[in-house]
């Protein structure tokens, strides 16, 4: 792969023996300028079941390496990096990972009574009074104090509603697990659209509305309910923005002293938002494959003049190039 915006590398892909085993290699080569191969590169085994579980590195001596093992159902059990710091995992009777171990004293072993730093992730369903269903139910906790397998410390917890409709994410606060973080959505059948509502631990929330899967609208509120801006979305039949999403509301630019024109020491301004303006159009062109081939977006200027000292806007019906594909996609 060779370009003026890439850095060039080749790749060798066949077979050779590892551990007395024939496996799969995939090596990847850096070029230099002139497309001849330098000392950098990278070699990629796979075993039989299609698993990468090396990575060799190139280096001056020895044979720096990421290692991956598996147990006998199939599911990464140690991860050994080319420093030698290996990570235990341990899974649950469903087959849900329960226990990722950073292995301190690299014995090899699982032990919440020794150094070994432990995260736990335990998974149930249960019924939540406070939010009144039933829920999904994943906390994570931590071993804090070394030689200690009995206290735990909860991190997170990520509660979802049975019915899938709603979520609730906690985080530790001043008062325990208090620092909620809450999502719902909704459909409506009728319209095809999906609403999706986030709340924050303040109290502000954001709205985002769906139709048919493409993001129509999102408005976020402050606390109280007060609209703080509004995003809309437009597509053309090819599923692309027609119009560059824009606050559809907001308040006007609030100088915090009056300009009356250049200064050594410009006035600031405190911008508590852009006034509104129409969305420009947007010009994509396609191959007649159906691949994008380039998409000009216009460059308007604001729609309030500020002094003459602070004006730096292009000028009015100029466009720039955004995006731009080789005639093969790539």
């Amino acid at each position: 792969m060779t370009g003026t915006a890439v850095n060039p590398v080749r790749y060798e892909y066949s077979v050779e023996q590892d551990g007395g085993v024939y496996r799969l290699y995939k090596k990847e080569i850096k070029l230099d300028a002139n497309g001849s191969d330098t000392s950098e590169w990278t070699k990629t085994y796979t075993d039989a079941a299609g698993r990468v579980y090396k990575t060799v590195y190139a280096a001056s001596s020895g044979t720096p390496n990421d290692q991956s093992y598996f147990n006998p159902a199939g599911q990464l059990s140690k991860q050994v990096d080319p420093d030698g710091v290996t990570s235990l995992f341990y899974y649950n009777a469903k087959g849900e990972l329960q226990d990722s171990v950073l292995d301190v004293n690299r014995d090899g072993a699982f032990n919440t009574n020794g150094l070994d730093r432990v995260t736990r992730t335990i998974r149930d369903v249960v019924y939540n009074a406070t939010y009144g269903t039933n829920v999904q139910r994943s906390r994570t906790f931590v071993f804090p104090n070394d030689n200690d397998g009995t206290t735990t410390n909860e991190t997170s917890r990520l509660e979802r509603s049975t019915d899938g409709l709603r979520t609730w994410q906690t985080t530790p606060g001043l008062s325990g697990m208090s620092v909620v973080t809450s999502s719902q959505t909704s459909y409506n059948p009728a319209t095809g659209t999906r609403t999706e509502t986030t709340t924050a631990p303040d109290g502000s929330y954001a709205v985002k509305v769906y139709t048919s899967g493409r993001l129509t609208s999102s408005t976020q509120y402050a606390y109280g309910g007060t609209q703080i801006r509004q995003t809309t979305c437009s597509y053309d039949p090819h599923g692309e923005w027609r119009y560059r999403p824009m606050p559809a509301t907001a308040p006007p630019v609030t100088p915090t002293t009056t300009p009356t024109g250049c200064s050594r020491s410009p006035p600031l301004l405190l911008e508590q938002g852009r006034p509104p303006r129409p969305p420009p159009a947007i010009t994509t062109t396609w191959a007649v494959s159906g691949r994008r081939l380039t998409r000009t977006e216009p460059v308007s200027p604001p729609s309030f003049t500020p002094p003459a000292c602070l004006t730096r806007s292009p000028a009015a019906g100029s466009t720039r190039s955004v995006m731009a594909m080789m005639p093969k996609g790539e």
